[in-house]
């Protein structure tokens, strides 16, 4: 149920798989976390994995990959924030 408002939003830009949630808590009661939330994407063919960026915890100094996924049916810049790429931009 929750895949298709993400796969409207994934229109304009790729989404890293721990901004989901949030992006979720506003629609759903019970909102899945961004561990299942990757797996699921990851067996959905409407779905491709766009790239990785490092971020930085709150707590600590060290950094952590965030995977990125958008859709399959689109082209995506090939760093962060990972932007669709319109016709006249290719």
């Amino acid at each position: 149920m929750w895949r298709n408002p993400v796969y409207e939003i994934m229109r304009d830009r790729a989404l890293a798989s721990h901004e989901i949630p949030f992006i979720l808590t506003d629609k759903y009661k019970n909102v899945p976390s961004s561990v299942k939330i990757s797996a699921v994407l990851n067996r959905d063919e409407r779905f491709k994995q766009v790239g990785y960026h490092h971020c930085a915890g709150l707590y600590s100094k060290k950094s952590h990959r965030v995977l990125f996924f958008g859709r399959s049916d689109m082209e995506y810049e090939d760093f962060a924030p990972f932007k669709a790429i319109t016709e006249v931009e290719k």
